[in-house]
């Protein structure tokens, strides 16, 4: 059996339908404080973002594509520990923004709270 471990790149994405991308990027967002902002998808065509939102139980992320963010122009729900990933052209601005899920008004994320984004190519 051939040992791959030094031949192929160490960060491919292979969750999208059996095409492997190799990551370009990333960053993590801390909530703490903080209940929106947004990053945008440079230097590769995918992303895919997990949340973490262990201090404030409850919180729903809103994920989309446009400015200002609400439920209805949303393309993504999250709750803690969920990913999402989508293919946008390069360039793309993704907003977020932490809510409450009772009333949907803002609401910053704790001292443990984050998002953690990676960018294929």
């Amino acid at each position: 059996m051939t040992n791959l471990m030094n031949e192929l790149p160490v960060a491919v994405h292979v969750a999208s339908g059996g095409a492997a991308r190799v990551r370009k990027g990333g960053l993590t967002i801390s909530l703490n404080g903080v209940s929106s902002g947004s990053f945008q998808v440079t230097g590769g065509t995918r992303y895919r973002l997990s949340c973490n939102l262990f201090t404030v139980g409850g919180l729903l992320l809103l994920v989309g594509y446009q400015d200002p963010l609400s439920l209805s122009s949303a393309a993504w729900l999250a709750i803690d520990r969920d990913k999402i990933e989508d293919d946008v052209p390069e360039g793309t601005t993704v907003y977020w923004k932490a809510v409450n899920p009772e009333d949907f008004a803002p609401y910053p994320g704790g001292e443990f709270d984050s998002i953690h984004i990676s960018i294929y190519g």
